[in-house]
């Protein structure tokens, strides 16, 4: 008799063949997007690239919005490196230029190019526009609300920390968006260091206020 694997057995090996083909489908999905941009997304491209049936690309992304929205998520997923600069620090200048750092690494990371044509051009489409309203709209704010946490915790307020947070990520994404068309690779860069400056002496005075105040 031959022995026949248990159901639980059976289960988890589709559930893995499942997200394997998930998985297969959602980088060359990213891959188009990168490529072509959302203009010039085509599910053909995706089966092709994945090398897998229509038929598998349907079963598990019934349609085009449903596979564009599953990949913008998978590209922010996969591409969320915020974790790496959270260090520990013993001044509120270390955490500051932490901050920039993060900033400056998402809005130059190839991704955000692509997040922002999916972004916009979503909002132009109402069905697609829905599907990841949620995922764009909370893009940073996971991230920005843990940056504002650790520089409340050296005395700033949480108002304050939230309009140095908006200042940097603003900042830096202007600057990265401009890099794109001006050859003067140094902007960035100097955009970087009179931010820091600013940010550190407008929350150095706002923490000594505080302190002063709670003094009495």
């Amino acid at each position: 008799m031959t022995d026949v694997p248990p159901p639980a057995k059976l289960r988890r090996a589709q559930a893995e063949r499942t997200e394997t083909m998930r998985r297969r489908l959602l980088d060359a999905a990213v891959a188009v997007l990168k490529s072509r941009g959302l203009a010039g997304f085509r599910t053909a491209e995706v089966v092709m690239m994945a090398g897998v049936s229509k038929g598998a690309l349907l079963h598990h992304f019934p349609t085009k919005v449903s596979l564009i929205a599953a990949a913008f998520e998978w590209l922010r997923e996969g591409t969320d490196v915020s974790a790496s600069h959270f260090r520990k620090r013993e001044t509120l200048a270390e955490v500051i230029a932490d901050l920039v750092a993060e900033s400056r690494a998402f809005f130059t990371g190839e991704s955000f190019s692509v997040s922002l044509d999916v972004a916009i051009s979503a909002a132009r489409t109402p069905e697609l526009r829905d599907a990841i309203f949620d995922t764009v709209r909370g893009f940073r704010q996971r991230t920005e609300a843990l940056w504002i946490e650790r520089l409340a915790s050296f005395g700033v307020s949480h108002e304050k920390a939230a309009d140095a947070v908006m200042l940097v990520n603003a900042a830096l994404r202007g600057s990265a968006v401009r890099s794109t068309w001006d050859a003067d690779r140094s902007l960035l860069g100097r955009v970087e260091r009179i931010t820091a400056d600013m940010v550190t002496d407008y929350l150095t005075r706002s923490a000594a206020s505080a302190a002063a105040t709670a003094r009495g």
